[in-house]
């Protein structure tokens, strides 16, 4: 790792602030990485709408658009339409490779613990 400094400071005195600051550096850097490869990765045709995020999110649950549609309190042709602009902005063909492009994308967030883990919260 390498550290430009201002042109009064000699590269001694660069190396001994790295000795220093090392750790802190790292730390910083680390964490920077961490929160920006959350953020969700543009498609060509743009992000998901919340909408379509969340009824991605139902259908990972499990749920059927007749489901999704009684939870969300809209039509099952609304929840349809939803899905089919998702698949649209994702550039695929099916609502299952919709959900895992999104979540590739980090468009949607698929954490589902599983019975073990949530027994070990208890």
């Amino acid at each position: 790792m390498a550290l430009v400094g201002p042109p009064d400071k000699t590269q001694e005195d660069i190396d001994a602030l790295l000795a220093v600051a090392r750790e802190v550096v790292f730390v910083a850097a680390a964490s920077a990485h961490r929160c920006l490869s959350a953020l969700p990765y543009p498609t060509p045709r743009g992000h998901l709408t919340l909408r379509q995020r969340e009824v991605l999110e139902w259908v990972a649950e499990g749920k059927t658009s007749a489901d999704i549609a009684t939870i969300m309190g809209i039509s099952a042709p609304t929840v349809d339409k939803h899905l089919r602009l998702a698949r649209d902005t994702l550039g695929v063909d099916t609502t299952a490779q919709a959900l895992i492009k999104a979540a590739f994308l980090n468009q949607v967030f698929l954490i589902d613990p599983s019975p073990s883990e949530t027994s070990a919260r208890s």
